[in-house]
């Protein structure tokens, strides 16, 4: 099968990869990523067989110039000729343009069902309308995404439910060893993740535990907006900042614990991310999250808002290491093997299957 997968910003570089490197291994192979900048170390994480092509998204005033991004990838997708054409969520201006290239069966992943806090608006809305209305399979990483959908968006959309797989691919250094009490709050830090939550949430842990750190790594406007509330805070290690690699790897390989007490959110790969270090998480029940943290097994669900709750689960783990080990274990060898990418890339293939055979036209 010929293959073009087509992504519209570097945030999916790994997810990206890791797909179309288990692809790969029985399909002809197109990676296209059409985003404003790429990171030259991104092309490194695609095998051999991957044919990669970068198209510089434009930002400009000057209307032309702005589809004629659009229009390359679509000269590429014809000159390719695939069998089907599978979109990472998608960009409002493509879209436009997919009745142009309406005879490829299209497949899109929808990352997030709904948009995000301060994402939400009309151009993103008529996007998901777009995409829901051309694509012939919508991927989606949860039941409970899939419930969603259909119901803002119509119940004839056809929806495959493929959950994120996992993120194995990170040498973990061995040779850090873990910090006792210290949590990691990673990734973009956007109102949805639920900061302010955390910050709301240590008086209720030092009034039980003494000795521990909140680790906060990453950057945008939430942690922009609340870092006055916590500089001087002994418990609080602040990186703010766009993190390397090699700096991820080593505060994920340092901490004890990961939390995710966002407020809403379709899934995060932060999950995964965790799995792979073999760290326990505490997770707020949003979206598809509390399909992919098994409550007790793999960590502990909270409720979305409830920084006592979040506290409360924070000295449960910190209070029993042997629970905490166990399930950062647990969380690996469900992650390396439900979640593994030969597993992702099967259920992949069939959705594209299934968008072939209904782009048949019926006799």
């Amino acid at each position: 099968m010929k293959i073009i997968l087509i992504a519209f910003t570097s945030i999916f570089v790994d997810y990206v990869s890791q797909l179309a490197n288990a692809l790969s291994i029985d399909n002809e192979l197109m990676v296209i990523f059409a985003c404003s900048d790429l990171p030259a170390a991104a092309r490194k994480k695609f095998n051999k067989r991957i044919q990669f092509k970068f198209i510089r998204k434009n930002s400009s005033i000057n209307v032309w110039k702005n589809f004629s991004w659009p229009k390359s990838i679509k000269e590429t997708i014809e000159e390719f000729n695939p069998n089907i054409i599978h979109l990472q969520n998608s960009n409002f201006r493509f879209t436009l343009l997919i009745p142009a290239i309406i005879k490829y069966p299209l497949v899109t992943t929808l990352h997030d069902v709904i948009p995000h806090q301060g994402e939400d608006n009309i151009i993103s809305r008529i996007k998901i309308q777009l995409i829901c209305m051309y694509s012939d399979i919508i991927i989606v990483h949860g039941k409970n995404l899939k419930k969603l959908l259909l119901k803002k968006y119509g119940d004839d959309t056809k929806v495959s439910v493929i959950p994120h797989g996992n993120m194995h691919q990170y040498n973990v250094n061995t040779q850090i060893i873990p910090r006792k009490n210290n949590i990691l709050f990673f990734g973009r830090m956007f109102e949805y993740k639920g900061l302010s939550y955390l910050i709301k949430a240590e008086p209720y842990v030092s009034e039980t535990i003494k000795n521990f750190e909140f680790v906060i790594a990453g950057k945008g406007e939430d942690l922009t907006k609340n870092k006055k509330y916590i500089v001087n805070n002994r418990h609080f290690v602040i990186h703010d900042e766009f993190l390397s690699e090699s700096k991820m790897i080593k505060l994920f390989s340092q901490c004890s614990i990961v939390i995710l007490p966002y407020i809403e959110a379709s899934q995060s790969g932060v999950v995964q991310l965790a799995y792979s270090f073999k760290k326990p998480v505490i997770c707020t029940r949003v979206g598809a999250l509390d399909e992919v943290v098994k409550n007790g097994k793999t960590g502990i669900l909270i409720e979305p808002k409830n920084s006592k709750q979040l506290a409360n689960a924070i000295i449960k783990l910190i209070k029993n290491p042997g629970l905490s080990k166990r399930m950062g274990e647990a969380g690996y060898v469900y992650a390396k093997n439900e979640l593994s990418w030969e597993a992702i890339s099967k259920k992949t293939l069939n959705a594209y299957k299934e968008a072939i055979h209904d782009k048949i036209p019926k006799k």
